[in-house]
């Protein structure tokens, strides 16, 4: 096995890097990795990722076709607290950040996945945008962008929120591809 390198800011976890065809028209971005992810170094190949690679191949989307990635592309850090917060956090956060902006580049379509990520990205509560088009000031504007819950989520409830945004991004793929 391979030795994965590790953050270069803070030299402690390693790192989940992207995955899939680096010059795939489509972008799916979670969070952060989970402990399947952290394990086998591959983003979204533990539990919720199966749960999404299934929902994308009912609607005719193999996600070996698909880039995936995190916010996060190593364990999320302690953030500290508003007293004393961690300097190492946010500088690890915006490398990982730096990082995602560069795989955004030259995408058709982004599924943008999470209540962390849609915060980040559209700073707004991804309940109200679920599912929908939407537009972030960090993605081109000719970049076709869809928020929708964490596929985490389907572990513990129905999957029909997920399959709608789904169903919906499929639909915006071969509008864009």
């Amino acid at each position: 096995m391979r030795q994965r390198e590790v953050c270069p800011i803070c030299k402690k976890y390693q790192l989940i890097p992207p995955s899939g065809p680096p010059d795939s028209p489509v972008l799916l971005v979670g969070p952060y990795p989970g402990y399947m992810e952290i394990k086998k170094g591959i983003p979204w190949c533990g539990p919720a990722g199966k749960i999404l690679q299934r929902e994308l191949s009912r609607v005719g989307i193999p996600i070996a076709r698909c880039r995936v990635t995190n916010v996060w592309m190593h364990q999320k850090p302690k953030a500290g607290t508003k007293k004393n917060p961690s300097p190492l956090y946010h500088e690890c956060f915006d490398w990982c950040f730096n990082m995602l902006r560069e795989e955004l580049k030259d995408r058709k379509a982004v599924l943008v996945m999470g209540a962390e990520t849609s915060k980040l990205f559209f700073e707004t509560n991804i309940m109200g945008i679920s599912g929908c088009v939407v537009e972030s000031p960090y993605i081109s504007l000719e970049t076709k962008v869809l928020a929708m819950i964490n596929p985490a989520i389907a572990e513990n409830t129905t999957v029909g929120e997920l399959r709608l945004g789904v169903q919906r991004f499929a639909d915006l793929v071969r509008e864009v591809v």
